[in-house]
C-alpha cells in the first residue's frame, strides 16, 4: 500500500485513490488501516495427529475383540457339548442301564445291550478318567489327560466337519435316545426310580 500526490496535490493512497488528504500523516494512517490482513496460517495439528488413533489401528483392535469373541464362543460352545454328553447322556443312560441289569427279567437283556453300546461310546470318549487308574495317576492327571484328549478330538471334528457331519449328528443322536430309553424303562418301575439319581455327581 502507497501514499502520493493526486493531480490536486492531495495526498491519496493506492487502494482508494479518489479519497484526499490534506496531511500525509493521515493518508499513511488510512493506508496501514486499509492493507489487507495476513491470509490465516494453517494451524500445526501434528500433536493431535499423534494422540488420535488411526483408523488401521482402530479396526485392528475391534478385529482383535471379534476374533476373542468368536473364540469364547466356540470353547463355550465345546464346554455344553462336552458336558451333555458326558453328564446328560452317557452317565444316566449307564446308570439306569446297570439298574435294568441287576433288576434282572427281560428288560435286563435289553439293558445290557444298551450298557455295552454306551460302555464303548463313554471308554473312548472318557479313556483317560476310565483307565487313568490303571497307571496310578491322581485325579488332578487324569483330568489334564481328559482335557488334552477333548482339546485333539474336538480339532479333528472341527477339521472333518463336512466330511463327518452326519456321522456325528446320527451317532449322537442314537447314544442319547438309547441313553433315554434305559432311563424311561426305569421310570416305570418304582422300586428302581425311587433310588436311580439323575446326576449322580452332583449328590
Amino acid at each position: 500500500m502507497s501514499v502520493r500526490r493526486d493531480s490536486d496535490g492531495k495526498y491519496v493512497t493506492s487502494e482508494q485513490p479518489f479519497k484526499q488528504y490534506d496531511e500525509k500523516w493521515r493518508a499513511d494512517n488510512a493506508a496501514t488501516w486499509e492493507a489487507p490482513s495476513q491470509p490465516n496460517q494453517p494451524v500445526n495439528n501434528s500433536w493431535g495427529s499423534i494422540q488420535q488413533p488411526t483408523s488401521t489401528s482402530t479396526s485392528m483392535s475391534y478385529e482383535d475383540q471379534l476374533a476373542f469373541a468368536s473364540g469364547a464362543r466356540k470353547v463355550l460352545a465345546l464346554i455344553i457339548i462336552w458336558f451333555t454328553l458326558w453328564g446328560v447322556i452317557l452317565i444316566p443312560g449307564l446308570q439306569a442301564s446297570q439298574m435294568l441289569i441287576y433288576a434282572g427279567g427281560l428288560t435286563s437283556i435289553l439293558g445290557r445291550i444298551i450298557f455295552s453300546i454306551l460302555f464303548s461310546v463313554y471308554s473312548i470318549l472318557f479313556a483317560p478318567l476310565q483307565f487313568a487308574y490303571l497307571f496310578d495317576v491322581d485325579l488332578g492327571m487324569r483330568l489334564l489327560i481328559q482335557l488334552g484328549m477333548i482339546v485333539v478330538l474336538s480339532f479333528l471334528v472341527f477339521k472333518f466337519w463336512q466330511k463327518l457331519k452326519k456321522k456325528i449328528l446320527y451317532s449322537v443322536a442314537i447314544i442319547a435316545v438309547l441313553a433315554y430309553i434305559a432311563v424311561g424303562l426305569v421310570s416305570l418301575n418304582s422300586g428302581l426310580w425311587e433310588s436311580f439319581k439323575f446326576f449322580p455327581y452332583l449328590s
